[in-house]
């Protein structure tokens, strides 16, 4: 399951802190791999086919959400059996505190920040993240797989993620480049050069 701590304010705020990709857990690196090698494919195969470029974001996120549906039904694995736990376990904790969801904050890193969102866009509440990978187009996959939105039955549309969600991306990280990025993106500079110019430690 993911890992996150909650932290309440004096004002009141409930802020859960999610925990991103721990360098020395090998699970976390596949959890990785699952949620976001389709993106990757997918931005692989538009530089194939230029003409996927032009598609809508949400034409993109149904075309995933398809493919997975179709993982499971063929073979078995998808969501729900791999990584629904690291979605599910935070949207749970998430509905069960008592208040508005303006009173709720969720913030995280790299793919705690990519959480973080996901389930923001679930619930309503505000997100922040830093160097997250994009989740436009995970959001009809993990809104369909894992359950529950913010009104039942309501299909949430992915403008809706430019409502809840910030992201503090460094200019040569890499990561933030998976999948599309939404709502308000603040680029930073990124002082390190080499490796580190590109991977986490700009904002870890």
């Amino acid at each position: 399951q993911a890992q996150f701590t909650e932290i309440v304010t004096p004002n009141n705020v409930t802020v859960v802190s999610v925990r991103g990709t721990d360098l020395g857990r090998i699970e976390d690196f596949l959890t990785d791999i699952r949620i976001f090698s389709a993106p990757v494919l997918f931005s692989i195969l538009s530089t194939i086919f230029p003409t996927i470029a032009l598609w809508p974001d949400a034409t993109s996120a149904l075309v995933l959400q398809n493919f997975f549906q179709m993982k499971v039904q063929l073979f078995g694995i998808g969501l729900q059996k791999d990584d629904g736990s690291y979605v599910r376990s935070i949207l749970d904790f998430v509905k069960s505190i008592p208040g508005p969801p303006s009173n709720v904050l969720l913030v995280g890193h790299s793919l705690g920040g990519a959480l973080a969102h996901s389930v923001a866009h679930l619930t309503a509440v505000q997100s922040v993240a830093f160097s997250p990978p994009g989740v436009a187009w995970n959001s009809f996959r993990f809104q369909s797989e894992v359950g529950g939105g913010r009104i039942q039955g309501k299909k949430i549309s992915i403008g809706e993620l430019h409502l809840e969600s910030v992201s503090v991306v460094p200019d040569t990280d890499i990561f933030p480049l998976v999948d599309v990025q939404k709502g308000l993106t603040q680029r930073i500079r990124c002082k390190s050069s080499g490796f580190n110019s590109w991977c986490v430690f700009c904002t870890h």
